[in-house]
Formats: C-alpha cells, structure tokens, sequence
C-alpha cells in the first residue's frame, strides 16, 4: 500500500462510514437516553421535597416572616402616604 491508496481509503472511510456510525448511534441511543430520562424524571417526582421536618419548619417559619415583612413594608409605605398628605389608599388586611 502506498500513499495514495492509504489516504484513498481515509476518504472513503470519513466519508461514508463515519456518517453512517453516527447516524445510527443517533437513532440507536436517542430511545435509550430519553426512557434514562423520563425514568429519572419519575423518579424525582415521586422523591418528596421534604424529608427532614426541621427544614419543612424552617421554610414555614420563613413564610410567615416573608410574609410579616410585606405587611410591614405595606404599613411603612401607607404611612410615609400619610406624612406627605397624598391621598391614602386602603391599607391591606392580613
């Protein structure tokens, strides 16, 4: 085999076979990968979000501070309203 011959069958090997090996790994492991997926997925779904209940407290007790803190931002605003003489809207009821 010379030179030629060589690159010859490096042509014909890059041009058609390694086309044709990653089109059918395209088709042959895009099934596979998306049920490893949706598999997973399930799984996730099926975890709960919680599992230590001193975090579920945790996260209550910042939702109730999340929320104080929009009531007192809410009452801060509608009296700086007040100060200025603006007219006062409703104030929001918890």
């Amino acid at each position: 085999m010379d030179g030629g011959e060589i690159i010859g069958a490096m042509a014909v090997f890059a041009v058609l076979v390694v086309p044709s090996l990653g089109l059918t790994a395209r088709f042959a492991l895009k099934p596979i990968v998306e049920s490893i997926l949706r598999i997973r997925d399930g799984l996730d779904r099926q975890r709960p979000m919680v599992e230590d209940p001193r975090v579920a407290s945790l996260q209550q007790e910042v939702l109730e501070l999340r929320e104080t803190v929009d009531r007192l931002a809410a009452a801060a605003e509608f009296d700086a309203q007040l100060r200025v003489g603006a007219a006062a809207p409703q104030l929001p009821r918890a």
